[in-house]
């Protein structure tokens, strides 16, 4: 596909306000070339890239005219295979419903199509083109998966893939163990009276981290002084690692993929305060690090490697902290009139040395109704020096999501509600 007209790229090499560090690498310029563009969803919520690259999987919607509490219920889903860098479709899934959730890839030539609203898991083998595999869930059952649906009247289950045989469809953990997951009676893992809100592994499956709340919290002032949680298992001998309780309004945790540092932000019992204290805590020490500052109830991730955890400050900008050096690197500022309202406008290249952020103006509710005036901008910043590298502009409709190639070299980016998906060449 050929390259369509450029969007309005500007260079810059001036320093962000806060934390750039004298001792850190000079990052080279990034130079944006003119974007390749294909036509996708009118609103995008999952894309995932195949291990090799060459091909991008698209979930998303074309009825943003409904109300967004109907998305999950009342919408046609579908998913759609790009050819990477090319943008031509090699594969349409129909549309299905209820459909939402997310898209990943197993392997080059299987993809997970994780039904939440349908409560199912799906495996498509690209190269037959055709559904291999359907794991249908317990009726009133939810699936914790990747860390962040919810549990649903005392029954929830956990699905981690099969890390032996990536071609396998995933499987339940622990295998056969369906008492140890439910929520009555204490269990292992649980507390009597507690539910699990939150469920992370680390990158090697090793370390399975439960963030766990009272069962029958209600809303009421009274109820912020109940405690929450937060505890660490060994996933093969099912033992306890690590514990922090009395824990009060807790936002996280957040655990490193190598398992060594988990982040927990700790709230007021003040419900008319909204500032969480972010906590570092060495697991394997079983010990507080330290207090690196305060975050708003979105809260952070940490990159891949295990190098720098990311998190939103109260004032609605991005805080980059180094966990190897243990100190802040610099802070991201939207520009005036310009949000960051998710880490899904936030994305990382493989390489952790870019950083892409993309500036909305108002949130997916009123995609409806999206004005088309006000000019949108992606930003790449460069790490760890917190130095402004291009800044892509000349866009009129909001880029929800980011992803970077696996190899770095394209930065891509679904707009809503245009129904655009647009794919930049990155240059050093």
């Amino acid at each position: 596909m050929k390259p369509v007209v450029s969007i309005l790229v500007t260079v810059a090499m001036a320093a962000s306000a806060a934390g750039c560090s004298a001792d850190a690498p000079a990052e080279e310029k990034v130079f944006v070339g003119r974007p390749l563009r294909a036509r996708t969803f009118r609103y995008v919520e999952s894309m995932a890239f195949s291990p090799d690259g060459t091909k991008l999987a698209v979930l998303g919607h074309d009825e943003i005219e409904k109300s967004i509490l109907d998305w999950r219920r009342n919408v046609n889903w579908g998913v759609q295979i790009f050819e990477f860098p090319d943008l031509n479709i090699s594969l349409r899934i129909p549309p299905q419903k209820p459909s939402f959730g997310r898209v990943r890839f197993l392997d080059d030539d299987h993809l997970l199509w994780y039904k939440e609203g349908a409560q199912e898991m799906s495996v498509y083998d690209l190269d037959l083109m055709a559904e291999k595999t359907v794991v249908k869930m317990k009726e009133d059952s939810y699936i914790i998966d990747w860390g962040r649906d919810s549990t649903k009247d005392g029954s929830f289950w956990y699905l981690v893939g099969d890390v032996t045989d990536k071609r396998k469809v995933l499987s339940w953990w622990p295998a056969g163990v369906e008492e140890a997951l439910t929520l009555s009676g204490g269990g292992k893992y649980c507390p009597p009276d507690y539910r699990v809100a939150i469920a992370q592994f680390t990158e090697d499956m090793d370390m399975m981290v439960l963030s766990m709340t009272p069962f029958y919290r209600s809303l009421s002032p009274s109820s912020f002084g109940e405690t929450d949680i937060v505890r660490a298992f060994d996933v093969n001998k099912g033992t306890l690692l690590y514990e922090v309780d009395g824990l009060v309004r807790m936002r996280g945790p957040v655990i490193s993929p190598n398992g060594k540092t988990l982040f927990i932000a700790q709230g007021s019992r003040n419900p008319e305060e909204h500032t969480y204290r972010v906590i570092v805590h060495d697991v394997g020490s079983k010990e507080v690090v330290g207090e690196i500052g305060v975050a708003s109830e979105h809260f952070g991730k940490v990159t891949g490697s295990s190098r720098y955890f990311i998190y939103y400050t109260m004032e609605g900008a991005l805080q980059v902290y180094d966990i190897e050096a243990g100190r802040q690197r610099f802070q991201i500022k939207p520009s005036a009139g310009r949000e960051i309202t998710s880490f899904r406008q936030v994305a990382v290249n493989s390489d952790e040395t870019v950083i892409a952020v993309s500036e909305s103006t108002e949130d997916r509710c009123s995609l409806a109704g999206s004005d088309p005036g006000p000019e949108r901008v992606i930003s790449l910043w460069g790490i760890p020096s917190g130095k402004k590298l291009s800044t892509i502009g000349g866009l009129h409709s909001n880029a929800w999501r980011l992803r970077f190639s696996p190899d770095g070299r394209y930065l891509v980016a679904p707009l809503a509600p245009s129904g655009a998906i647009l794919a930049w060449p990155l240059r050093k």
